[in-house]
C-alpha cells in the first residue's frame, strides 16, 4: 500500500513539475513574427479645406524614403498649385517629413484600422496659398489611391 501512494505521489509530483514547467517557461521564449510591412509607401490623397479654400493636396511616398508633395487649390485666379520633393522615415504608425522644425509641429500616423493617414498641424503650422501665409492648426485625412481604381471621390 506504501509503494502505491509513493508511485501516485511521485507520478503527481512529476506531472506538476512538467506542466508548471510548461506555463512558467512560454512567457520566457521569445515569440518570432514577420515583421510587419512598412503601410506608408504609396499614394496618398486629400480633398477639402485649408482655412477657406479648396483643396488637393497628393502626398507620393516611395519606397526608397523619399517623396513628395502636389498641392492643388482651384479657388485662386489663376488655380495655385504647389509641388515639392522631401525625404522621410517612418517608426510604426508615425511618420516624419521635414525640418527638425516642422517634425516638432506635425503629427503624422497611420490608422490601419481605416487604411488612413492623419496630419494634424498645430496652431504655429501654417502653409502658403499663393502670398497667403494660411495658420493652422490643421487636421487631415488622406485616403490610400489603389492603382487603377483613380483618386478617392472621383470618377476612375
Amino acid at each position: 500500500m506504501k509503494d502505491r501512494n509513493l508511485c501516485i505521489g511521485g507520478l503527481f509530483l512529476i506531472i506538476a513539475v512538467v506542466v508548471g514547467g510548461t506555463v512558467l517557461t512560454s512567457g520566457c521564449t521569445e515569440q518570432t513574427s514577420t515583421p510587419k510591412e512598412n503601410p506608408f509607401p504609396g499614394i496618398w490623397v486629400y480633398h477639402g479645406k485649408i482655412g477657406t479654400y479648396n483643396a488637393t493636396i497628393v502626398f507620393t511616398f516611395n519606397e526608397n524614403m523619399t517623396g513628395r508633395y502636389d498641392m492643388l487649390v482651384p479657388d485662386t485666379t489663376p488655380p495655385y498649385m504647389n509641388s515639392m520633393e522631401f525625404p522621410w522615415e517612418s517608426d510604426a504608425d508615425q511618420l516624419f517629413i521635414g525640418s527638425s522644425s516642422e517634425k516638432q509641429h506635425l503629427d503624422i500616423r497611420y490608422y490601419p484600422d481605416r487604411d488612413r493617414i492623419v496630419v494634424l498641424a498645430d496652431e504655429e503650422s501654417g502653409i502658403f496659398i499663393g502670398e497667403e501665409f494660411v495658420t493652422g492648426p490643421f487636421g487631415w485625412e488622406f485616403f490610400r489611391v489603389i492603382e487603377g481604381e483613380g483618386t478617392p471621390g472621383t470618377s476612375p
